[in-house]
């Protein structure tokens, strides 16, 4: 008789799993937040996208991975139950949620800067005068977008629906949590991210353009409306 496969992961399993894919990227992104309090800084200076594009990085993202991949198959996670289905809404789907996430973490942004425009410092205005299309920016950043919602758009869904609401609220606080490095408001925009991404999720099961548009955000920046219209400003 073949050996049955466990189709919904438990709460623990996701915060195991939590652990494992960003338990050292949280410590040292709290480890950052508590260094820009001391230096009474809202964000770190200059902070660019291509240096977050590190193949040293992405190395142990797939290290990671493995590691994920073992527990997995510890539990007899049966893996069909991710969809990695490509077909020909695939692009249009991941236009919809570059255009769609986006715009709703812009307006988070725009309603954030006039209620605390300290945290949103001028030289920020320059962000894609100094990013640098390169090759690594953009192989990175697309298995960074992969890496990530893994987690948070496909294993924390695969629980038992009761379970669900708990699991969304944790993998907000992670995905919180981790980005902390970048100052509240930079966390707090990339955890609205989430909030659009889990709304669309409800609607969209397939997982590839979810990885899609998170790696367009972290080519082109998190703002639909900044990326159209910097070069006018």
């Amino acid at each position: 008789m073949p050996e049955s496969k466990t189709k919904h992961l438990t709460f623990a399993d996701i915060a195991v799993l939590a652990l494992i894919f960003f338990g050292t990227a949280a410590y040292s992104s709290s480890i950052g937040y508590f260094e820009l309090l001391q230096e009474n800084r809202v964000m770190p200076e200059n902070l660019s996208i291509n240096d977050l594009a590190s193949w040293q990085t992405t190395a142990m993202q797939a290290v990671l991975l493995v590691i994920a991949w073992l527990y997995l198959r510890w539990r007899r996670f049966d893996f069909s139950v991710l969809n990695f289905k490509v077909n020909r809404y695939t692009l249009p789907l991941t236009l919809l949620l570059i255009l769609g996430a986006g715009l709703f973490t812009d307006l988070y942004q725009y309603l954030q800067a006039f209620i605390a425009p300290q945290h949103y410092p001028e030289a920020e205005q320059n962000y894609y005068q100094r990013v640098h299309y390169t090759p690594q920016l953009i192989i990175t950043s697309l298995f960074n977008g992969f890496f990530e919602e893994i987690f948070f758009m496909g294993l924390v869904f695969a629980v038992k629906p009761q379970t669900l609401p708990k699991a969304v609220v944790f993998s907000l606080f992670v995905r919180f949590i981790f980005h902390t490095y970048q100052g509240l408001a930079g966390a707090l925009t990339i955890t609205t991210l989430g909030v659009s991404f889990w709304l669309f999720r409800r609607k969209i099961p397939m997982l590839v353009p979810f990885f899609l548009a998170h790696g367009a955000f972290d080519i082109f920046g998190l703002s639909v409306l900044g990326f159209l219209f910097w070069g006018d400003n």
